[in-house]
């Protein structure tokens, strides 16, 4: 857990179906038409569907989306499926499980579901194929991408009125920083569970989920123009 055996390099998984689906929501509060944006003269959907196309051992791609602009790119992508999203899983508050539930009803017979967020457009191949593979092989219920949180948590706070409320009890009393403990989260470049366990668990994860620790230097998550202005930077870094 936490690393790629590169054991797996040439294994070839043809017994299991797998879907990739790539959720594109249209509305976003804090960067509006965040899907549809520019990076590097290519909209941020794109990045993630020519990626999804690159995989290795895949049996279907769908783009879920509630944007007549994205729809309209079934006729760029004649290999992926895309499906008009309905409104009632389109809201602010929509959670991506149930986007994903809803997908499995119409595809009963897959076993994988790999999940490609179009906010993390810059992805490692060779990794995410091994990865797909050692989690097939390994017959894990699920699997993410993780990266290492540069800040620690346990100084994190939120607070009500005048009182600071500690993210645990108390403060640690250390403030040496090469002894607190070194956190970590889930990246967003790739989830992938069984299409069962999804629909018993109703979640993408859990504390028993396969992982391994992304080292990509060009990882980013598009949630702001910051973030947006960043990753044009990074692609400076890709020619």
């Amino acid at each position: 857990m936490g690393r790629i055996s590169k054991s797996y390099k040439n294994i070839v998984i043809n017994k299991k179906k797998i879907l990739v689906l790539i959720p594109a929501r249209a509305g976003s509060k804090r960067l509006k038409d965040k899907n549809t944006r520019i990076i590097n003269k290519k909209e941020l959907i794109d990045w993630t569907i020519e990626f999804a196309l690159k995989l290795k051992n895949i049996d279907k791609i769908i783009v879920s989306s509630d944007s007549e602009a994205i729809l309209q790119k079934e006729k760029k992508f004649k290999d992926v499926v895309f499906l008009k999203r309905e409104k009632y899983l389109s809201r602010d508050n929509t959670q991506i499980i149930e986007v994903i539930r809803d997908i499995l009803k119409n595809y009963q017979s897959i076993d994988y579901i790999i999940i490609l967020q179009p906010t993390s457009p810059f992805r490692e191949l060779l990794n995410t194929n091994n990865f797909i593979k050692q989690v097939v092989i390994k017959n894990q219920d699920s699997g993410f991408s993780a990266i290492e949180i540069k800040e620690n948590l346990l100084w994190s706070f939120k607070y009500k009125g005048d009182n600071i409320i500690p993210i645990t009890k108390k403060f640690p009393k250390n403030t040496n920083k090469n002894n607190l403990d070194i956190f970590y989260r889930p990246s967003g470049e790739i989830y992938i569970a069984k299409a069962n366990w999804i629909k018993k668990n109703k979640c993408l994860i859990n504390k028993n989920s396969f992982f391994y620790i992304s080292k990509n230097p060009l990882f980013v998550d598009i949630d702001t123009k910051s973030d947006l202005d960043f990753a044009n930077f990074l692609t400076l870094k890709r020619k």
